[in-house]
């Protein structure tokens, strides 16, 4: 008796149920130590796709500065794993130094890379925005 292997190809990518969303923090110093919760991705297959991404939860970010962080989610089908992308999202830090008589300047990273100081008084409130 002959045994017959019908092989059929895996073409569906993983999925994640959960993914961080953007990050915005102010530090005090050149860098900041940054945490989040990983994603939940599950894969058809069920067995645990492989997980990686360009940056690592508790990693230390440079200050100010915006990051994209990307997660790339795979397979283990034959020959090549199917891959899903979707899971991404930004780190924004602003830097808060302190000044002479009370104020502050607040630096913001935006985009496309300009950074702005805005000054407070910090009794009052008042702002002026360089």
């Amino acid at each position: 008796m002959e045994n017959h292997f019908t092989s059929i190809p895996d073409l569906e990518p993983p999925t994640c149920s959960f993914c961080p969303g953007d990050i915005e923090k102010e530090g005090k110093s050149a860098e900041i130590r940054v945490l989040w919760e990983k994603p939940v991705c599950t894969d058809n297959s069920h067995l645990p796709p492989k997980i990686s991404s360009n940056r690592q939860s508790g990693d230390y970010f440079g200050v100010p500065g915006t990051y994209k962080i990307q997660y790339i989610v795979e397979d283990h089908a034959y020959p090549k794993g199917n891959i899903y992308t979707e899971c991404s999202f930004t780190i924004t830090l602003t830097s808060k130094l302190i000044g002479r008589r009370g104020l502050c300047c607040v630096f913001i990273l935006t985009f496309p890379s300009r950074l702005k100081c805005r000054l407070k008084n910090s009794p009052n409130g008042t702002e002026k925005q360089n």
